[in-house]
């Protein structure tokens, strides 16, 4: 069987799936071979190959690599967390722009429960579970499978089409996937930050627990990262501006500044620059009200 690679075509035996690519090609590190994109798809490692497919390995340094790596860690997380706090109901935990998170229902914990978790988490990862997909015949069997959760059979209510779910280890969770083809690859884990979410970001629902987290094939990628955040933090405007003299932040008015004198010279600084842009490419300056009737904000949706 032959298949495309990085525009070279390589030679496999039949039912070879990414896990043999990646053998062949020597990429075994903990960023590497994360998942395979078969015909521009992103899927597990160990999905069959058909001939004359397109195919590339998923590694971490790529977004998708990153997407992949930080959905596996959010299912770590939350079987860290269940096995914690058996009565919690996982909801939904997607990656995000930088790591990821887990909502829970009938969850209430602090930045206190952090290393409880993050010695959890080693656990998990320490059994080195290999996730495992299984596909639903129908929505009844996957209705079934959730049926103590009302999160996720709602959410199953909506679906069309295939329904999956991944088991890693005792933790089962609704999911479309890909996922690691094993834990083991996660080196560096760590708990960040909680906070209240609603369900569906729908105030008229239920407040949920927020966990976020961050992972990393490499121990010296998380502490890079950190510093990162620390450094991001010593820069912060609502911490510089007030060092600076330039504003200051009250009760009175809650993430609108009250400009101070040194803060006024570069705001209007900056109006002159503007104006002056603004010119040159003939736009020409109006003024609206600042308060204006509720309705205006209905309608547009704001």
């Amino acid at each position: 069987m032959q298949v495309k690679c990085e525009n070279e075509t390589i030679e496999l035996e039949e039912g070879a799936t990414g896990r043999t690519l990646a053998e062949k090609l020597n990429k075994r590190g903990p960023d590497q071979s994360l998942g395979v994109d078969i015909n521009g798809i992103a899927r597990d490692l160990d999905t069959p190959f058909q001939e004359g497919d397109e195919v590339k390995l998923i590694d971490f340094n790529t977004a998708e690599g990153k997407e992949l790596f930080w959905h596996t860690s959010a299912h770590v997380l939350a079987q860290a967390i269940l096995r914690l706090w058996p009565n919690a109901k996982p909801t939904i935990g997607p990656p995000i722009e930088s790591g990821f998170y887990y909502d829970f229902a009938d969850l209430h914990i602090s930045d206190e429960d952090f290393p409880k978790i993050e010695k959890e988490i080693v656990a998990v990862i320490k059994e080195n579970y290999k996730p495992k997909r299984l596909e639903f015949k129908n929505k009844e069997e996957a209705l079934k499978r959730f049926e103590n959760n009302p999160y996720k059979t709602e959410l199953i209510n909506e679906f069309d089409g295939l329904i999956s779910a991944y088991e890693q280890g005792e933790f089962f969770d609704l999911c479309r996937g890909p996922h690691l083809p094993a834990l083991g690859k996660i080196k560096a884990f760590k708990v960040t930050k909680t906070s209240g979410a609603y369900w569906r970001a729908d105030r008229e629902r239920e407040m949920l627990t927020r966990v976020y987290g961050i992972s990393f094939p490499d121990k010296k990628m998380l502490k890079e990262h950190l510093f990162m955040l620390e450094e991001a933090k010593k820069r912060d405007h609502k911490v510089v501006g007030p060092k600076l003299d330039l504003f200051s932040l009250k009760e009175e008015a809650p993430g609108i500044p009250f400009i101070h004198h040194k803060g006024n010279i570069i705001w209007n600084q900056l109006l002159v620059l503007l104006r002056e842009l603004l010119n040159e490419a003939d736009y020409i300056e109006i003024k609206t009200p600042q308060l204006m009737s509720q309705n205006l904000w209905e309608t547009s949706g704001h």
